[in-house]
């Protein structure tokens, strides 16, 4: 089974379930526990309906599909569209677009640069980067990135909605429970193993704001004391908090949601974390059933993971009596540079030759300059036949 498909459909499943209930408080859904999929409520939509949770991750695995890489412009572009042409969503609009997210993409379509254009005030530390990080879980997963690494990919994705670094720092942690729990830690070893993150690029005053989720029995933490709301610190401890205290994907969902407040935010980093714990043929059937545009998301999630998992080429440069070539690892000639002795001192270059995907690149002259410079250091003269190779030749002269 996929941990891609895992994640992501695991995750709208907790966004779907929640945005009805999204603001009810958590006395009211004590009282009157939600269980299975609803429609209606507080956004008036259909069930099975994700909100812009969903719809802002799906917007970035579908800009790096496109691109095969974080291209942040591109990423901006795809929250353009999903705000003012309703773009990857459920039906055709936007209905949940926190205000962060909205001025930031707002500050893009003024000409602001896609990484300045978060907002980094204190005040500006909704969970509106932290609900559409997997996608970045997923990459340094597959990409065996090293922490720095890590570091600077959370650092950008979160920065082009939300460049505070309390918001930042959520986002890293999250992702690094996440990876944790992909490479095979339990649970609770997952969370310990963020004490010894290098955590000293933030302030001590930010990390002083997650100091419950260091600190030992977070699990034990009354449940009184756990808080659901729209801030990117509460929700980070409500989804790991939860996770902790639940046993199966089921749980899990109705545990998070059932907090009341931002439901459905809670819901998606929740069940991001859970999908993945427990796997896809955890989640409900009916569930699954009610989630619109499930068939397209797993699509998505395939798509994703296909292009994660794409070798990159390989090219190794060979030398020979008579040529010097570059080929891939599927053993294609990218480049190529043929000569041929034609005295007892001198060598001619007779054809240069280049892939079209890797010309206007500057690969002819890179070669030329290969094979001149080889046939140089052997004491020989150089002529050429190629017209090319000639010109390249005259220019030296």
């Amino acid at each position: 089974m996929s941990i891609i498909k895992d994640g992501i459909i695991g995750h709208a499943i907790g966004d779907a379930m929640g945005v009805p209930i999204e603001f009810e408080s958590r006395s009211r859904l004590l009282e009157n526990p939600i269980t299975e999929m609803t429609g209606g409520g507080t956004h008036g939509q259909p069930k099975g309906y994700f909100s812009d949770d969903t719809s802002m991750e799906i917007a970035t695995i579908d800009s790096y599909i496109k691109k095969e890489k974080f291209d942040y412009d591109d990423i901006m572009n795809n929250f353009s569209l999903w705000i003012t042409e309703g773009k990857f969503t459920p039906g055709g609009k936007a209905f949940d677009a926190g205000m962060t997210c909205y001025n930031a993409i707002n500050n893009y379509l003024k000409g602001t640069p896609a990484l300045e254009s978060g907002l980094d005030k204190i005040d500006s530390n909704g969970n509106g980067s932290l609900m559409r990080m997997l996608p970045a879980v997923y990459y340094a997963h597959y990409k065996k990135l090293k922490q720095s690494e890590i570091l600077r990919l959370t650092k950008r994705l979160s920065s082009i909605t939300h460049r505070h670094e309390i918001s930042i720092l959520g986002c890293y942690l999250y992702n690094n429970y996440l990876l944790n729990i992909i490479n095979g830690k339990d649970k609770y070893a997952a969370l310990n193993m963020l004490k010894v993150l290098d955590l000293s690029s933030f302030s001590e005053d930010s990390i002083n704001k997650y100091k419950r989720l260091f600190e030992n029995n977070f699990e034990k933490t009354s449940v009184k004391d756990i808080r659901s709301t729209g801030y990117v610190v509460d929700t980070l401890e409500a989804a790991i908090w939860i996770i902790l205290n639940t046993k199966n994907f089921k749980q899990a969902i109705i545990g998070a949601i059932n907090l009341g407040d931002d439901t459905d935010t809670v819901g998606a980093v929740t069940g991001s974390i859970a999908g993945v714990l427990y796997g896809y043929n955890d989640i409900p059937k009916v569930w699954l059933k009610d989630l619109v545009k499930r068939k397209e998301l797993e699509e998505y999630s395939k798509s994703f993971e296909s292009i994660l998992l794409k070798k990159e080429r390989k090219i190794n440069l060979i030398i020979e009596d008579n040529r010097i070539y570059k080929i891939d690892n599927k053993n294609n000639i990218i480049s190529e540079v043929e000569f041929k002795k034609i005295s007892k001192d001198t060598y001619d270059i007779t054809k240069v030759f280049v892939d079209p995907i890797y010309r206007g690149k500057g690969e002819g002259k890179k070669m030329f300059e290969k094979a001149y410079n080889f046939l140089k250091s052997k004491n020989y003269k150089v002529t050429a036949s190629c017209n090319f190779a000639l010109e390249k030749i005259k220019e030296k002269k």
